[in-house]
C-alpha cells in the first residue's frame, strides 16, 4: 500500500514539473517573438524617414512601450474634400471630419486645421465671405495658425462677394493658384501646409481644384479633391524652450490639441498666461468679493480675448470669475483651463432665443448657489472688452443699489454713447431701461422677483427684452455711464451679424482711461437726480427749433453758442407742474454733473408721436441707437453733440415738458417710411415691412448674443 502511494506521488511530481517546463518554454518563445518584431520595426523605421521612432520618442513610457503598444502612425494621410452649392465635406483616412449639407447655413469658406504629425483636427471655422469683414476675420485666423499646420479649404454656396485683395493674396501665399480667379458662385477646395517662416520654408500645396460658374444665376459644378499629405515626426511639433511650470503644462495641453491662438503657442515668445494687474486706486475695493458671471457659448476666440482683457483689469479677483458655457463644447472649456479660470458646462435647454434665456437663468442661479454670501453679481458676455476702470466703476456705484430701492441695476453700457455723442468719463445717468452688456445685479432682485417668473423654455423670448418690461421693472431704473465701460466686438451670434455690428456697435465710445473718479455719484439717487435735471433744464439754451436735427449746423461747434433769444424770452421762467418749489430751489451738493470742459447745455423739445416715432427720426439724424425707444429717463434723453451737452425732452409725455418756453414749438419729424410707402406699390411695401421685421428681430435680444 505504501509503495502504491509513493508511486502516485512520483507521477504527480513528474507532471507538475512537465507543466512548469512547458509554461517556461512558452514564455520564452513569446518574449523572443516580441523582441524579433520590435527589432524589425526599428529596422523599418531606420530604413524609412524615421517617423515611427520620432512618434515613440515623445511617449512617457519610453520607446519600447510605444512599439509594444501598437503599430506606428501612418506616414501620410489621405484627405478628401468635396465642395458644392449645397454641401461641403472633408474626410481624413476615410473618417468624415466635416459634413455640412444643411439646407440653411454654412455659406462661405470652411477651414480645417490638422496636426501635421497626428492628423487630428485642431480647429474648424466657417467664414461667410459673402458678408462684409468675414474675409478679414479669415485672414486674421490664418495668421494666428502656427506654421507647419495642414490647412483644408472648402467653399459652400458663395464665398467671394466680399473677399478682397488682401485675403486673396494670403491664399496665394499659402500656395493657391486659383485665389485670384475664384469668382461669384464658383466652387473651390484646397489642401496645403502653412510655411515655416523661421526656416524660410514656403507653404506646400498638396492639391487644389476649382470650377467656374457658367452664368450669374448658376453655380459652378461640384468639385472633388483627393490629396496625400505626408506627416512629420511628432518631435518636430514640440517646443523644448518652454520652461517647466504649471503654466507650461496648461500651454502644452492646449497647444497640442487646439489651433488659431497665435502667440499662445509660439515657441520663441509665447504670450503670458499669468497676470498680476494692480489693485484699485481707492483704498477699498467694494466689489472684490462680487462674483463675475461670464455668459459663453461656442465662440472660444471671443472668450479668449475677453478673458485676457478681464484678467488684466485692476481689481479683478480671479477666484470670483466663472465662465458658464451653454453646451458641452470642448474648445471654450480648454480656453478656461488655459487661463486657469473656473469653467462650467451645462446641458442646453430650448432653442434659439429661448435657449439663450435659459442659459442666463441657469448661470445666475448657479452663481448665487456657488457664492451663497454674495449680495451682488456682475454679468458680462463673452464678446465684450472691459475698460481699465471696469471694476473701479462698479466699486464706486455698488452702494447705489444697496441704498436706493428705486434702482434696478448698474450697467457699464450706454446705448447712445457713440464716439461723437459721448465725451465725459466721469458722468453718470439714470435711465428707465436695462442696457445689459456688463451690469451689476442684486441677489434679492433675482431670487425674489426674476428667478421665480423667468420665461420658460417653450417661450421664444429674449431675456433682456423681458427684463425691460414695465411689469417686471416696476418703475425702477438703471445707472449708466456717459462713456461705456464695455465694448461689443462680437460680430457673430444668434442676434448679430457683421453688418449689424458695423452699424450699431463698431463706433461706440469706450473708456480707455484708468482710475476714473466718478463725479457726484450720490446725485444719481432718485430725488437728487430730479434736482440735477431741474438745474440743467433751467440753464439749458433752447436749440433753434426751426432747424432739422439732421442739418450739420443744428448745434454750433464746441466753443460757440447759439444766438441769444430775445430778452422777453430769456426772462421766461416756466414753473414745473411735476416738481415741488422746494425741489427746484435746492442745490445739489458737489455741483452740476456736466462735462470736463463745462460745455454749454442745450435743450431740444420734440413732439411725441405714437411709439417714439419722432425720437427715432431724431436719433437717426443724430446717429445714435434708432431701432427702438431706449436710454431715456421719464421721456428725457441726454447725450453730447458737437461738444455740447444736449437734453432732448419729449412733449407732452415727459414731466419736464413744463420747462418748454412759450415761444418754442416742439420739433416733429414724420416717419420717413410712411412717406415712402405712400408712393410705393403694395408688393414693395410688403417686402419692406418684412425687411424691417428682420432688422427688428436682429436688434432685440442683442445683449444675449
Amino acid at each position: 500500500m505504501k509503495l502504491l502511494l509513493n508511486h502516485k506521488r512520483l507521477i504527480t511530481k513528474f507532471f507538475r514539473c512537465l507543466v512548469i517546463v512547458v509554461l517556461s518554454v512558452t514564455v520564452c518563445v513569446n518574449v523572443m517573438f516580441i523582441m524579433d518584431v520590435n527589432h524589425k520595426l526599428r529596422e523599418e523605421a531606420l530604413e524609412g524617414d524615421g517617423d515611427a521612432e520620432a512618434v515613440g520618442a515623445g511617449n512617457a513610457l519610453g520607446e519600447s512601450a510605444f512599439f509594444l503598444a501598437g503599430p506606428p502612425l501612418p506616414r501620410a494621410l489621405t484627405v478628401e474634400v468635396y465642395s458644392s452649392q449645397s454641401k461641403v465635406s472633408v474626410s481624413v483616412d476615410g473618417t468624415v471630419v466635416l459634413d455640412d449639407s444643411a439646407e440653411k447655413g454654412g455659406r462661405g469658406i470652411h477651414v480645417l486645421v490638422l496636426n501635421q504629425a497626428t492628423g487630428s483636427v485642431m480647429a474648424q471655422r466657417l467664414f461667410d465671405t459673402y458678408s462684409p469683414h468675414e474675409d478679414e476675420m479669415m485672414a486674421f485666423f490664418l495668421n494666428m495658425v502656427s506654421d507647419g499646420r495642414i490647412l483644408i479649404f472648402a467653399l459652400k454656396d458663395e464665398g467671394t462677394f466680399q473677399m478682397k485683395a488682401a485675403a486673396r493674396d494670403l491664399l496665394r501665399k499659402l500656395g493657391s493658384t486659383k485665389s485670384q480667379a475664384i469668382g461669384w458662385r464658383d466652387m473651390w477646395a484646397m489642401v496645403c501646409r502653412k510655411g515655416i517662416q523661421a526656416d524660410n520654408q514656403l507653404s506646400v500645396i498638396y492639391g487644389e481644384t476649382y470650377s467656374k460658374s457658367p452664368e450669374f444665376n448658376a453655380w459652378g459644378a461640384p468639385v472633388y479633391l483627393k490629396a496625400e499629405v505626408p506627416l512629420v515626426p511628432l518631435e518636430d511639433t514640440q517646443c523644448s524652450r518652454w520652461p517647466e511650470s504649471p503654466e507650461t503644462s496648461r500651454r502644452r495641453a492646449f497647444c497640442n490639441h487646439i489651433e488659431g491662438y497665435g502667440s499662445v503657442c509660439s515657441c520663441e515668445s509665447p504670450a503670458p498666461l499669468s497676470f498680476t494687474p494692480p489693485s484699485l486706486a481707492s483704498l477699498v475695493n467694494n466689489v472684490s468679493d462680487v462674483p463675475v458671471v461670464i455668459i459663453a457659448s461656442n465662440r472660444p476666440h471671443y472668450l479668449y480675448r475677453m478673458l485676457r482683457t478681464l484678467l488684466n483689469t485692476p481689481g479683478v479677483n480671479r477666484s470670483a470669475v466663472t465662465v458658464f458655457i451653454d453646451g458641452y463644447f470642448e474648445e471654450p472649456l480648454q480656453v478656461t483651463r488655459l487661463l486657469d479660470v473656473r469653467g462650467v458646462q451645462h446641458t442646453p435647454i430650448g432653442v434659439r432665443n429661448a435657449r439663450v434665456s435659459q442659459h442666463y437663468k441657469a448661470s445666475l442661479t448657479a452663481t448665487f448657489s456657488m457664492f451663497p454670501r454674495a449680495e451682488f453679481a456682475i454679468v458680462i458676455e463673452e464678446d465684450l472688452d472691459v475698460s481699465p476702470d471696469f471694476f473701479f466703476y462698479f466699486s464706486q456705484t455698488v452702494h447705489l443699489l444697496r441704498e436706493d430701492p428705486s434702482l434696478y441695476c448698474v450697467s457699464a453700457w450706454n446705448d447712445h454713447g457713440y464716439e461723437h455723442s459721448a465725451q465725459d468719463p466721469a458722468l453718470l445717468y439714470r435711465i428707465d431701461g436695462m442696457p445689459g452688456l456688463g451690469w451689476l445685479l442684486k441677489r434679492s432682485l433675482y431670487k425674489k422677483e426674476l428667478e421665480p417668473h423667468w420665461p420658460s423654455a417653450d417661450k421664444l423670448w429674449d431675456w433682456d427684452m423681458w427684463i425691460r418690461q414695465p411689469r417686471v421693472r416696476q418703475g425702477r431704473e438703471c445707472v449708466i455711464p456717459d462713456i461705456s465701460r464695455t465694448y461689443h466686438f462680437g460680430s457673430q451670434g444668434i442676434n448679430m451679424n457683421p453688418y449689424f455690428q458695423d452699424m450699431y456697435f463698431k463706433k461706440h465710445a469706450f473708456n480707455n482711461l484708468p482710475d476714473v473718479k466718478l463725479r457726484n455719484v450720490d446725485s444719481l439717487k432718485k430725488d437728487a437726480y430730479e434736482l440735477e435735471l431741474a438745474s440743467l433744464l433751467r440753464k439749458a439754451i433752447p436749440v433753434d427749433h426751426s432747424k432739422s436735427p439732421c442739418e450739420p449746423d443744428f448745434l454750433p461747434p464746441a466753443g460757440n453758442k447759439l444766438a441769444n433769444r430775445p430778452n422777453s424770452q430769456q426772462t421766461a421762467q416756466p414753473q414745473s407742474r411735476h416738481l415741488s418749489q422746494q425741489q427746484t430751489k435746492q442745490q445739489i451738493k458737489g455741483g452740476l454733473n456736466h462735462g470736463p470742459a463745462n460745455p454749454d447745455v442745450y435743450v431740444m423739445y420734440i413732439r411725441q408721436d405714437d411709439n417714439y416715432s419722432t425720437w427715432l427720426e431724431v436719433a437717426r439724424c443724430l446717429r445714435v441707437w434708432d431701432l427702438d425707444g431706449r436710454g431715456f429717463h421719464k421721456g428725457l434723453w441726454r447725450l453730447f453733440l458737437n461738444g455740447h451737452h444736449l437734453l432732448v425732452v419729449q412733449v407732452p409725455s415727459s414731466p419736464y415738458s413744463s420747462f418748454i418756453p412759450d415761444w418754442v414749438t416742439p420739433i416733429y419729424i414724420p416717419k420717413q417710411q410712411q412717406q415712402q410707402q405712400q408712393q410705393q406699390p403694395p408688393q414693395q411695401q410688403q417686402q419692406q415691412q418684412q425687411q424691417q421685421q428682420q432688422q427688428q428681430q436682429t436688434s432685440t435680444g442683442l445683449k444675449a448674443s
